[in-house]
C-alpha cells in the first residue's frame, strides 16, 4: 500500500471502512460517554469508534485490504480527481506538520475516537481520541511541540503550524490534556473544542443541537455500544456540491426530504449488522401499521436478488411486469429540445417518382399495445405486497441466462382467466397484431404462453407467481412455508453475493469484449471489488416506517473464518 498518498483518505474514512470489510475480529465494549460533546457546533457529520485504534489495526491486517489495493477498482480509484484532491490535500498536511501522515495517523489512533467533519470540500476535521497521556508524549507532534506556534484556550496550552500559500494553504492545530488528545485542521475548532472541555459559557457543541439531538434519538436502544456510530446533518449535506458530484445513487430529490440521519455498525459472530435512522422533514400522515412480509420474503429464492414492498399501486405492479417479464412496447418518449429546421432546402419525405416503389407496401398495423386490463385486474384483485426476483444461472456455451419472477399478493381472489387475458392483452403488439399465437395453455395449476416469450405463472393461495422460466417457478412453488417470525416492514431486499459472482464475471466479460488500455468499467473495475471482498455472502434490508422516522436493519453475512 502507498501510505503516504493514502493516509489522508484513511484518515477520513477509515473509522467507516475498517470495520466494514474486515471479518474476523469481534469487538464488544460498554458504551463509553459520547465524544461529541466536545466537538464544537457546525458540523456536518460526526463519526465514532469505542477502539479506533482496533478498527485501523484490523483494517491494514485483513486480506481485504491487500486484494483491493492491488485490484483494478483500486487503480482506477488511484487515478481520479478525488484520489487526486485527497492526495493534495494529504501532501498539504504534512507540510503543515512536518510529519507525514502515514507516520502519524497510527501514533494519534486511540481508542475511543472522534472525527468531525466541517467542510468536506477542504476536508476540515476535528479529530478526538482518548490517549493516555504517556502515549501522546511519544508522538511527533508531542515530540516536535517546542517548534510551533503555542495558543491558549482556557488554561488549555494547544499548538498550531500553518503552511502554504493560497488554495494550498493548510493548518494544523493540536492538544493533549487529561488523557484527551486533539487533532484539528483548523485553530478555531481546536480552541473551542477546549473550551466545552473546561464548560466555558460561550462554547456551543453539537450536541445542543436539534439535527444531532434527533437523529441520536431515533436510533433504537442497544445494550453495546455500536463499533461505529455516525450522525449525519443531510439539510446541509445534500446541497453540497460536493454530495451532487459524488453521490453515486444520484437520487438527489429522495435525500433532500431528510434533515438528518444515523447509521451504528454491530459485529455479530460471521456478520455486521447497520442500524440506520433517517428523519423526515415533513413527516407523513399517520399510516396504518408495516405489514408482515416475511410469507412473501420466503418465498424468493436464496441464490438471487430479490425485493419485497408493501403496499403497491397497480401502476407499480405493472411496471415491475413491463421490466422483469413483458417487456415495454415503447421506448420512453424524450422532450426534443432542438428546434425545427426553418430552411426551404430540406429534403421532403417523398416525391411523385417515389409512386411506383411504394404503392404496393402495406400502410403499418398500429400497436394495440395496452396495460389498462392488467391494471384493472390488480386493482380488483386488491394487491397489497409485491416481490421481484432475478437471478443469473450458470454461464452457457455463448451466453449467461438471466430468469426474473414477479409474486404478488393479494386481499381478494386471483381469477386465472382475467390474468391470462390481461396479460393476452399487454403482450398485443409487441409479439402479434392480434391473440394470435399467445394464447395460455393450462397444464395443471401452471399457465403457460403458447409463443415466442417464455410466461408461465400459478395461483397458490392469495399468491400470483409469474416467471420466465418453468423451473424458477417450480422452485419457489417448492420453497419451504415461512416459519419465521412476522417481519413488519415496508421494504425487505435481499442479495446472494456468493451465488451471483460467477454468472457477474461471465456475462460482464462478453458485454465488456477485450480489454483495452483502461480496466473495462464491470467486468474489471467492478468485478475485482468483488473479488477482493469475496467472502461476503448475502445482504439484507429491512425498512419500517415509524411517524417521521424511516429505520433500516442492514445485515452482512460473511464466510466463516
Amino acid at each position: 500500500m502507498n501510505l503516504r498518498r493514502a493516509a489522508l483518505l484513511t484518515l477520513a474514512l477509515a473509522a467507516t471502512a475498517a470495520l466494514a470489510w474486515q471479518t474476523t475480529r469481534t469487538l464488544t465494549a460498554p458504551k463509553p460517554q459520547p465524544l461529541a460533546a466536545l466537538a464544537p457546533s457546525g458540523a456536518l457529520l460526526t463519526i465514532e469508534s469505542p477502539d479506533f485504534a482496533a478498527l485501523l489495526h484490523s483494517w491494514n491486517a485483513s486480506p481485504e485490504q491487500k486484494a483491493w489495493l492491488a485490484s483494478s477498482n483500486y487503480a482506477v480509484f488511484s487515478n481520479s480527481r478525488l484520489f487526486g484532491r485527497l492526495t493534495d490535500a494529504e501532501a498539504q498536511f504534512a507540510a503543515a506538520s512536518q510529519i507525514p501522515a502515514a507516520t502519524l495517523l497510527p501514533q494519534v489512533a486511540g481508542r475511543q475516537s472522534l472525527f468531525a467533519w466541517y467542510d468536506v470540500g477542504n476536508l476540515e476535521f476535528l479529530y478526538i481520541t482518548r490517549l493516555p497521556a504517556a502515549q501522546a508524549a511519544q508522538t511527533d507532534l508531542l515530540k516536535s511541540r517546542g517548534r510551533w506556534s503555542q495558543r491558549q484556550a482556557g488554561s488549555i496550552p494547544f499548538y498550531t503550524r500553518t503552511a502554504g500559500q493560497g488554495t494550498e494553504k493548510r493548518s494544523v492545530a493540536f492538544a493533549s490534556t487529561g488523557g484527551l488528545f486533539f487533532l484539528a485542521t483548523r485553530e478555531d475548532l481546536l480552541a473551542n473544542a477546549l473550551n466545552l472541555l473546561q464548560h466555558t459559557p460561550q462554547a456551543s457543541s453539537i450536541t445542543a443541537e436539534p439535527w444531532y439531538q434527533d437523529a441520536t434519538a431515533a436510533l433504537p436502544p442497544e445494550a453495546t455500544a455500536p463499533i461505529l456510530h455516525m450522525v449525519l446533518n443531510l439539510d446541509r449535506i445534500v446541497p453540497l456540491p460536493q454530495f451532487r458530484t459524488y453521490w453515486i445513487q444520484q437520487n438527489l430529490t429522495q435525500m433532500a426530504a431528510y434533515k438528518s440521519a444515523t447509521a451504528d455498525l454491530y459485529r455479530a459472530p460471521n456478520a455486521f449488522r447497520e442500524e440506520r435512522s433517517l428523519l423526515l422533514k415533513s413527516p407523513p400522515d399517520p399510516t396504518p401499521p408495516d405489514p408482515d412480509l416475511a410469507p412473501i420474503a420466503a418465498l424468493a429464492p436464496p441464490s438471487g436478488v430479490y425485493r419485497a414492498t408493501a403496499n403497491p399501486t397497480p401502476a407499480e405492479a405493472v411496471t415491475a411486469l413491463e421490466e422483469k417479464l413483458l417487456g415495454r412496447a415503447q421506448p420512453a418518449t424524450v422532450a426534443s429540445t432542438s428546434a425545427a429546421d426553418p430552411t426551404l432546402t430540406t429534403a421532403q419525405s417523398g416525391t411523385t417518382s417515389d409512386l411506383e416503389t411504394r404503392i404496393d407496401t402495406p400502410a403499418p398495423i398500429a400497436a394495440t399495445f395496452s396495460t389498462q386490463a392488467l391494471t384493472q385486474a390488480l386493482q380488483s384483485a386488491q394487491i397489497d405486497q409485491l416481490l421481484t426476483y432475478s437471478e443469473a444461472q450458470p454461464a452457457t456455451a455463448l451466453w449467461v441466462p438471466i430468469h426474473n419472477a414477479i409474486i404478488l399478493h393479494a386481499a381478494a381472489p386471483w381469477s386465472p382467466q382475467a390474468i391470462a387475458a390481461a396479460l393476452q392483452q399487454s403482450l398485443r403488439g409487441t409479439l402479434t397484431t392480434s391473440t394470435l399465437g399467445i394464447d395460455f395453455h393450462a397444464t395443471g395449476p401452471l399457465y403457460t404462453l403458447t409463443g415466442p416469450k417464455p410466461l408461465v405463472f400459478t395461483i397458490e393461495g392469495p399468491y400470483l407467481i409469474l416467471a420466465d422460466s418453468v423451473p424458477l417457478l417450480q422452485t419457489i412453488l417448492q420453497l419451504p412455508k415461512s416459519t419465521a417470525p412476522a417481519l413488519p416492514a415496508t421494504l425487505v431486499t435481499g442479495f446472494n453475493h456468493t451465488a451471483q459472482r460467477a454468472p457477474y464475471t461471465r456475462l460482464t466479460t462478453l458485454i465488456d469484449g477485450t480489454p483495452t488500455e483502461t480496466p473495462a468499467f464491470f467486468s474489471q473495475n467492478i468485478r475485482t471489488l468483488s473479488d477482493a471482498f469475496a467472502n461476503l455472502q448475502t445482504e439484507r434490508l429491512i425498512e419500517r416506517h415509524q411517524g417521521p422516522v424511516i429505520h433500516q436493519t442492514v445485515t452482512y453475512q460473511w464466510t466463516a473464518p
